[in-house]
């Protein structure tokens, strides 16, 4: 079959199905190909004008903007309105309005961390929590810094010149939280923390502060925590602070600190806490028992130590080390934190333990800059602090 043929039996077959076309069929379409212009001219008009519309409500809420006065949460990025804005805080008892915990949580509300940080003109501790708040916070203003410990009733002083007491109820700070339990700071504002109580569901801590107890006090969420801001006092601005916080004197020479008394068989470690301070970085130790009978630090050229009893090398992080041997010490009965812990501070970078056997326990400390330190003990409780000088 030719293809004009094919093309005639498709055309009758397709009249066949559709039947034969109307007469005035041609002049519809044209009429109507004439018209559209005209019919689609209303709904141009009309795009137009949503258009414009849209842009109108988009320029006001560009100018109107009602979420940039809206309060930022820690960690959710900087807000340079706040920064600006004097630290308000209050002398009176506090009492925090806790949020509602959620149906079928936990009835205890677990503290994860205790975290310290300085603010400018305020320093700020930070109590995070598990998954809810407590039922109940209470926070009141001290006159010094003398604390009564419960359940044991022994009183505690803790550094600085009053105190700021924080009780939670339906809480507690053993089940999910190894941290330390007394923090000194060093900082200007808040002195130390330091847990009173954590019995039946009851966590009391106690904050020593420089100057009045003038705090603030309110809750974030994701995750749940507490926060506590002291009012630093003005003696950063002072000639006098100046003079003192210039004036860290160390050595590069190796050291050794004896007990001025009778030290127990073995001193139980129970805490490394190293923290950043300026133009020095500090490694304290707590010690649970009572202080080493003698203690040695010396001065390592590079980072490279041996451990023992392995013999293996081990390199840390730095360009020079610090040793310290602890005779008469344990690390493992008392201590279940971390045993190297990179700091990322400008001049203490790392700490590890290389020894913990028959009653020897040796750190490395691995320095940016000199291996320049400053070596002694605190009391109440007892504690060895190394400070490391940062390099200029």
């Amino acid at each position: 079959m030719s293809n004009d043929d094919f093309r005639r039996e498709l055309n009758n077959a397709f009249d066949d199905v559709t039947g034969t076309p109307s007469s005035g069929l041609r002049d519809r379409v044209r009429s109507a190909v004439a018209q559209a212009p005209e019919r689609r001219q209303p709904y141009w008009i009309a795009g137009v004008a949503a258009a414009v519309i849209a842009a109108l409500i988009v320029a006001v809420l560009f100018v109107a903007n009602p979420l940039k006065n809206a309060p930022s949460l820690v960690g959710a990025g900087p807000s340079p309105s706040p920064s600006t804005q004097p630290f308000v805080c209050t002398e009176q008892d506090f009492v925090p309005k806790a949020q509602t915990p959620s149906a079928g949580g936990e009835p205890t509300a677990s503290v994860t961390g205790l975290r310290a940080g300085q603010q400018g003109s305020y320093d700020r501790l930070i109590v995070e929590f598990r998954d809810r708040l407590p039922s109940e916070v209470r926070i009141s203003g001290v006159s010094g810094t003398v604390f009564t410990a419960s359940p044991s009733g022994q009183e505690v002083t803790l550094q600085g010149a009053n105190g700021i007491a924080i009780v939670m109820r339906d809480a507690d700070l053993h089940t999910s939280y190894s941290g330390p339990v007394d923090i000194v700071t060093g900082y200007t504002g808040l002195a130390e923390v330091m847990r009173l109580e954590d019995f039946e569901g009851v966590v009391q801590l106690g904050l020593g502060v420089n100057g009045p107890a003038c705090y603030r006090a309110f809750f974030l969420s994701n995750p749940a925590r507490l926060v506590v801001d002291v009012q630093t006092s003005a003696a950063p601005s002072s000639p006098t602070a100046t003079a003192t916080a210039s004036a860290f004197a160390c050595t590069s020479q190796n050291s050794a600190l004896n007990s001025a008394g009778t030290p127990p068989p073995v001193v139980y470690i129970s805490g490394l806490r190293p923290a950043a301070h300026g133009s020095y970085d500090r490694l304290v130790i707590d010690l649970s028992n009572g202080v080493p009978a003698n203690v040695t630090i010396e001065v390592r050229s590079g980072t490279t130590f041996t451990l023992s009893p392995s013999g293996m090398s081990t390199t840390l992080k730095g360009s020079n080390g610090i040793l310290v041997t602890l005779h008469g010490a344990d690390l493992h009965t008392s201590y279940s934190g971390p045993i190297d812990i990179v700091t990322g501070y400008p001049g203490l970078a790392e700490v590890k333990r290389i020894e913990d056997f028959e009653g020897v326990v040796q750190l490395g400390l691995g320095v940016n800059g000199p291996a320049c330190y400053h070596a002694f003990y605190l009391t109440n409780p007892n504690r060895l602090v190394i400070d490391v000088q940062t390099p200029a």
